[in-house]
């Protein structure tokens, strides 16, 4: 029923639009929720992050994210950050856990506020994306099918700045990357993108590379040892 409403409301507002642009459109506003329509799955991230003041002082990062879905009471989510694990959540049944540094589980009573947080905190590829703004542009590039679905697959582009425009300040200078859109959700089942970012000597880099797998296969996630109660 979610996925009628959702492409019912696209139609009245881009009815004038080729599925295509409506599609890479309807994949830039998609929320957790139309996620979720995909049933069980893996979802898993790799973002990694280079600064540069100059060639001699440079720092770098990497990220991992990766969550297994069934459903709002069976779920998990684990961030880690440069091979250390930053936050970890398990929800089993509707009881929830989270993780310590120290690899001590705590058990809360509510899970709420971890289903809340997994759905501000589950796209990277926006949050990746952001810095770039409006300059990010998707072109269709053909029908694919992956796993099954069919997807339309798109590469990345940084258009340019308006004429007469200049960039102030941290600014993009260049931005890659291909993505397939599940047709049926508009939601992001493989995806690669690399983009810099520069104010000055100063560089950013930022790549990142997702992908969506075992689709209807349900996922284990089991309750964890080392338990605390709370």
């Amino acid at each position: 029923m979610i996925g009628v409403v959702f492409w019912s409301l696209l139609a009245c507002n881009l009815s004038e639009q080729p599925e295509e642009v409506v599609l890479a459109i309807a994949s830039e506003e998609v929320t957790f929720q139309s996620v979720t329509m995909l049933g069980p799955h893996r979802y898993l991230a790799t973002i990694s992050r280079t600064e540069e003041w100059g060639r001699r002082d440079s720092t770098q990062h990497s990220e991992i994210v990766e969550i297994q879905w069934i459903d709002w009471d069976n779920f998990s989510y684990k961030r880690e950050v440069d091979g250390d694990v930053a936050s970890a959540t398990r929800v089993v049944e509707g009881q929830a856990w989270i993780r310590h540094q120290e690899r001590r589980w705590d058990a809360r009573s509510d899970a709420e506020p971890y289903r809340v947080q997994l759905q501000t905190t589950w796209d990277t590829w926006e949050q990746t994306l952001k810095p770039f703004g409006e300059r990010v542009e998707m072109v269709e590039v053909g029908r694919e099918e992956l796993d099954g679905r069919e997807v339309i697959k798109y590469e990345l582009l940084l258009s340019p700045l308006p004429q007469g425009e200049v960039d102030q300040g941290l600014a993009p200078t260049s931005l890659t990357g291909t993505v397939w859109v599940d047709v049926n959700t508009a939601v992001r089942l493989v995806g690669v993108l690399e983009g810099e970012l520069a104010d000055g000597v100063y560089r950013r880099s930022v790549s990142l590379k997702l992908a969506r797998s075992e689709i209807g296969i349900p996922q284990a996630i089991a309750i964890p040892r080392r338990v605390r109660s709370r």
